[in-house]
Formats: C-alpha cells, sequence, structure tokens
C-alpha cells in the first residue's frame, strides 16, 4: 500500500510511504490515541485535501519491521483528522477540538470501532468501493 499525503490545512507533514498489507482493509470509525498527555477515544474520517471535506477513514493490518505487525490508520488525500469521541462539532479545518495526522499507525491487536459496529445497518459513504 502507497500512502503519499502532500502538505495541506489538515496536514502539514508530507509523507510518502509504502506498507505491507498482512490484512484486508476495513472501514473505522474510532481509534485510541493520546492527545495533549491524555489517552482518549477519537473519531476519525479520511480528509479529502483538495475538497476539504471528510472521506472514509480505513485499518489495515501492515507488517512492521520492529514489532512485525501494526495497525494502520489512513484516509484521504490529505491525511486522517480527529476528534474526542464526545465531539458533536461538524467536520472541518477551523474546528477547534479537532486535529489532522497524515496517518496513525498503532500497534498490532489494539482495539478500534469499525464503522459497521457504530452504525449497524447504515451503509457505507461509498458502499460500492472496494478497499484492499
Amino acid at each position: 500500500m502507497h500512502l503519499d499525503v502532500q502538505p495541506n490545512s489538515n496536514s502539514p507533514d508530507a509523507v510518502n510511504c509504502l506498507f505491507a498489507e498482512a490484512g484486508p482493509s476495513r472501514r473505522v470509525y474510532a481509534v485510541p490515541v493520546e492527545h495533549h498527555g491524555q489517552d482518549v477515544w477519537a473519531c476519525v474520517v479520511g480528509w479529502d485535501a483538495l475538497e476539504q471535506k471528510p472521506v472514509e477513514a480505513w485499518v489495515t493490518l501492515v507488517m512492521d519491521s520492529a514489532d512485525g505487525h501494526a495497525t494502520l490508520i489512513h484516509g484521504g488525500s490529505g491525511g486522517i483528522r480527529l476528534r474526542k469521541l464526545e465531539s458533536s462539532e461538524p467536520w472541518g479545518i477551523a474546528a477547534a477540538d479537532q486535529w489532522g495526522e497524515p496517518f496513525l499507525l498503532l500497534r498490532s491487536g489494539i482495539r478500534t470501532v469499525s464503522w459497521e459496529e457504530a452504525h449497524p445497518g447504515a451503509e457505507s459513504v461509498d458502499s460500492s468501493r472496494d478497499k484492499r
């Protein structure tokens, strides 16, 4: 899997990485992260750098040279955008309680919440897309 995130308003850091996938991608809704020194659960979306809007975010098990496997959280051309789980503020660059990252690489086996778990019976934004 090739990730190419150029500097943008969501994530000023450019990344160009290649990951070896160790499993299929699935849509992700929430992940545990450290934010301002606290462990919190955060909702996550992908971010479209051109249109400045949320898109689907994905979790993929990937190979990691240090630990064998890692959990990759990735999204759109602008990376991913996060907000604390309890926030109801609409997704946007100007939102004070949100932050952007090019991607997250978490330890293998970490619990994430899939879109399907959080929204039983709901269809994906783009249910026709096969993400691998």
